[in-house]
């Protein structure tokens, strides 16, 4: 069995539901009867559609291409690219965070160009990661150690999220049914201090960000506890307070949705919002955000448990258009989507890239709307553009 994108879709909705539950903050609304049923008749049908994804690929045991100066060339250029921002922006802003330096992050790199790099560089270090496991050689996990350092270096923790998830999955295909329980505790101890990793950054990112207002230790959880409504149950625990920052990331989401649905419910369907939901949620946003502006399009606001907290899982803003039509259809967006990639998921040495990144799409769609988001979903245009180039001429192997 492989690890497929309806099956992570459902370990996924499953694990954030769980977690939701576990009543941390004082923000999150109670599910409703609706959100379950919607999740339960979702879960149930991606145990068929996992099947019948399995039937439709086969995985390509190893790489093709082994010019590894062509490797190497590419990662220099990468690194190049960034030395570029860095000039004509003359701000490197992991430096500033260490020197406190007040710096607008969502500001840095140059237009257009800033994208492009940035989804090469978490595509490409997820192929070298997989370069390097069918290679073993040391050369190609240092290129992957710099290429998945450099979104750090802009303090993008989003795309190092993205190329990290996306590697432990090309990790776990390729064991496929031979992870043991010490593999198994290792990779909870590493998940455990990615964690603590995660939330510590984030405190040093907040922290750094509202420096020049308030004097604030920039290590400490405190001012994040306080915008999640962290209780006093929590607070008083002996958890490792960063961890409310995966917390809130891991579940709020799904507290925005609910409570996107419990303020939206009452509004009736109007047909014409098909065209405003297709421009909002199914266009990527580098096209959607200008044809919204160009026309003077209304764009709606997901509901907020907190005014900082502004993500709802794929399905929050695509209910405000069209009810719960709107989530049934960005479900079957992800059904269609996944199953047109598996016509690049064959023949190619990068059908194991390929695959990760559709399981990591369907794990950050409990985030966000990852099909609309081009910071993650342009990574697929770099896949398929591969595909079509790097033909694999002999026969096909499975991990």
């Amino acid at each position: 069995m492989v690890l497929n994108p309806f099956y992570v879709y459902n370990l996924s909705f499953s694990f954030v539901i769980i977690i939701y539950l576990l009543g941390w903050s004082e923000l999150f609304p109670k599910l409703s009867i609706g959100t379950i049923l919607f999740f339960i008749s979702t879960i149930l049908l991606n145990l068929l559609l996992g099947r019948l994804f399995n039937r439709r690929i086969k995985i390509v045991e190893k790489n093709d291409l082994t010019n590894s100066k062509i490797y190497t060339l590419i990662t220099l250029m990468v690194i190049c690219g960034y030395i570029l921002e860095f000039v004509i922006t003359k701000n490197i802003p992991l430096l500033s965070v260490v020197l406190s330096i007040p710096n607008n992050y969502k500001d840095f790199g140059v237009p257009v160009f800033h994208v492009l790099l940035l989804t090469f560089n978490c595509f490409y270090a997820t192929y070298i990661f997989q370069v390097y496991l069918a290679n073993k050689s040391k050369k190609y996990l240092i290129e992957f150690i710099l290429l998945s350092s450099l979104p750090l270096l802009i303090f993008n923790r989003g795309a190092f999220l993205f190329i990290v998830v996306s590697c432990t999955f090309i990790f776990l295909i390729k064991r496929n049914k031979r992870i043991s329980k010490s593999l198994l505790i290792k990779l909870l101890l590493l998940i455990f201090t990615f964690s603590i990793l995660f939330g510590v950054l984030g405190n040093l990112r907040l922290n750094n960000s509202v420096s020049h207002i308030v004097k604030v230790d920039k290590f400490s959880t405190e001012l994040f506890l306080d915008i999640g409504g962290a209780n006093e149950e929590f607070r008083n625990s002996i958890i490792p307070k960063p961890l409310f920052w995966v917390y809130i990331y891991t579940a709020s989401p799904l507290a925005n949705f609910q409570k996107t649905i419990n303020e939206s419910s009452t509004k009736s369907f109007e047909i014409n919002e098909i065209d405003n939901f297709f421009i909002s949620e199914v266009l990527i946003d580098s096209i959607g955000k200008r044809l919204i502006e160009s026309y003077n399009l209304p764009e709606e606001k997901i509901s907020q448990i907190a005014p900082s907290l502004t993500v709802g899982t794929v399905y929050a803003k695509s209910f405000i258009y069209l009810n719960w039509l709107g989530p049934v259809l960005i479900y079957i967006l992800f059904i269609l989507f996944v199953f047109s990639m598996t016509t690049f998921l064959k023949n190619n040495t990068f059908t194991l890239t390929g695959l990760s990144l559709l399981n990591t799409l369907a794990i950050f769609n409990t985030f966000d709307n990852m099909f609309s988001f081009t910071g993650f979903s342009f990574q697929f245009f770099y896949f398929v553009m591969f595909s079509l180039f790097f033909k694999v001429k002999r026969k096909e192997g499975s991990f």
